[in-house]
């Protein structure tokens, strides 16, 4: 009798101590599974993104226009996915790059392929449009549907001349914001272009070298 009446009395505070403790049990309950999914996030958006396992900076040794071909040929690598790193002015400030594919297109189609997490990715035929990762829209000041203006140095020493780009300017729109591996590996805040834009940039490179040497035959 004392215990149900003492039950009555009391039902509230007990049932909010059982709210509290089912809430705080919860709660660990959610933090042990947040855990677990942290734990597991990088393996999933490796195997998400067919994610590259080595990464190779062949400017580090001084080699500016490697020869890929004996290391592709290795039976340990089942795939090679060339890329790019691409500065110059963004809007006119300095000191912006661009990460990118080369010209056979692996990279971010096959190896890395990005995860989408607004818009879509980039139309791989067009020289203009991009992607950026999450970081970039604090770093760069991007978002989904921004445009910006990116002049890009020539290809050679004037990279590391000091002086301003003086090579082909792109007016570029963000179509899409993703997610990829090297943001948690290298550093986030990353402009990610087309194979098309090396192409266009690379090619206009090689007309202005080709009009060089023709002036200066033609000046001899």
């Amino acid at each position: 009798m004392w215990a149900a009446a003492d039950l009555r009395r009391r039902w509230k505070g007990l049932v909010v101590l059982g709210l509290l403790a089912g809430l705080s049990s919860g709660l660990a309950m959610a933090a042990i599974a947040g855990a677990r999914r942290t734990e597991s996030a990088f393996p999933r958006l490796r195997e998400a993104t067919h994610a590259s396992d080595a990464v190779i900076f062949t400017t580090q040794v001084g080699i500016t226009d490697p020869d890929w071909s004996k290391l592709e040929a290795k039976p340990y690598v089942k795939r090679l996915a060339k890329w790019n790193l691409m500065f110059g002015n963004q809007n006119g400030e300095p000191n912006a790059l661009i990460f990118g594919p080369a010209a056979d297109g692996v990279l971010f189609s096959k190896v890395d392929k990005p995860v989408v997490l607004e818009g879509r990715m980039y139309d791989p035929a067009r020289a203009d449009e991009v992607v950026i990762d999450e970081g970039a829209e604090h770093g760069y000041h991007l978002h989904l549907g921004s445009r910006f203006k990116f002049q890009f140095f020539k290809k050679g020493p004037d990279d590391f001349s000091g002086k301003p780009p003086t090579g082909r300017t792109i007016d570029f729109k963000v179509v899409g914001v993703v997610r990829e591996t090297s943001a948690l590996l290298f550093t986030d805040g990353q402009i990610f272009p087309s194979k098309r834009c090396h192409e266009a940039v690379r090619r206009l490179d090689q007309r202005v070298r080709e009009r060089l040497r023709a002036t200066a035959r033609s000046g001899s």
